[in-house]
């Protein structure tokens, strides 16, 4: 399950962050936040727990008798391990955290005493865990791997995407091709009435009219109100669509597209300038198109070379049993 970005799961337990939304200037655990607790000084101490483990397991998970304690040390190392991302934790974060830490210390002590720890649901749970545990790490080992692309790769990536960096400046006449205040049976004739004009918008764009005044006169045409804003700023391929792009970017400065059919609209664009989106503005974007291309390509090449076999007649989705009834 996913928390929203003002939680943090932690412990099995949903941790608010101080302030809702807040992104996290520095990690939450710093290295000795309570300088008057030494390092191997116990910071949770759980009595009565008497699990009748033997003294060299009940030394190893630092349970003496009926007591099981946990260091400072022992207790961040946990959090840590919990929290990787670093996350903030709120105020009282780490008294929630021990606080269901020590609920968890007196039910496996009750569930053991109980014999669960011996059952065939158990040990499938923990080998279960154990793979998605592993799994996890490993995951995470890969990602802080390739998060930082070195600066020559993204150079080099620029260089080979450079037409992805390109933008224009455009501005575009739009026209709908259909108007919900038209009886279905008459929207033929709107989309007919829409192409004219589109085709009249697209002359008059060539001969360089005030876009502006071409889109309020084809609303006003059509009996159309409330006409969109023909300034779009500048756009990169990526932002278009792809077979528009490829017309677009073939224009220069103050020619007029062909009139595009989209599905709810015709449009007409005309290129007011070019220009190039410098390295240093996409250096993030390129450095996460990196990182994710080569973390699914090492989590893929894990994959491939162990592939998975299933039994068909097993797994094949089970299909609605035919009713032998007679129709009533």
């Amino acid at each position: 399950m996913q928390f929203p970005r003002k939680f943090i799961l932690i412990g099995g337990i949903a941790l608010s962050l101080c302030a809702a939304g807040q992104t996290p200037a520095k990690p939450a655990e710093s290295a000795n936040q309570t300088p008057g607790v030494a390092a191997t000084q116990p910071v949770i101490t759980v009595r009565g727990l008497c699990a009748h483990r033997d003294n060299d397991q009940a030394n190893a998970n630092g349970q003496t008798g009926c007591t099981k304690t946990m260091t400072r040390e022992q207790f961040e190392a946990l959090v840590k391990a919990l929290n990787p991302d670093g996350q903030t934790l709120p105020p009282n974060g780490r008294q929630n955290l021990a606080k269901t830490y020590s609920e968890y210390v007196a039910i496996e002590t009750a569930a053991r005493n109980s014999g669960m720890e011996d059952t065939l649901q158990f040990s499938q749970l923990m080998e279960w865990l154990r793979l998605k545990t592993i799994t996890d790490l490993y995951r995470r080992s890969i990602q802080e791997k390739f998060r930082t692309p070195a600066p020559e790769e993204i150079t080099a990536y620029y260089k080979q995407h450079f037409p992805d960096y390109e933008t224009l400046k455009l501005v575009r006449i739009l026209i709908p091709r259909a108007d919900s205040s038209v009886q279905v049976s008459n929207q033929e004739d709107f989309d007919k009435k829409a192409h004219e004009a589109a085709n009249a918008a697209r002359q008059r764009m060539m001969k360089g009219e005030d876009p502006e005044q071409i889109q309020n006169d084809a609303y006003s045409t059509l009996g159309l109100t409330h006409p969109p804003l023909t300034d779009l700023g500048s756009r990169r391929r990526t932002e278009l669509v792809k077979e528009e792009a490829a017309e677009l970017f073939s224009l220069k400065p103050g020619e007029v597209s062909q009139v595009e059919t989209e599905p709810k609209s015709y449009v007409i664009y005309k290129v007011v300038g070019k220009d190039v989106t410098p390295q240093d503005q996409v250096k993030p974007d390129i450095a996460r198109e990196i990182y994710q291309k080569k973390f699914k390509d090492a989590m893929q090449a894990v994959l491939d070379a162990a592939p998975a076999e299933f039994n068909e007649q097993y797994f094949r989705p089970a299909t609605p049993a035919t009713s032998t009834s007679p129709a009533h």
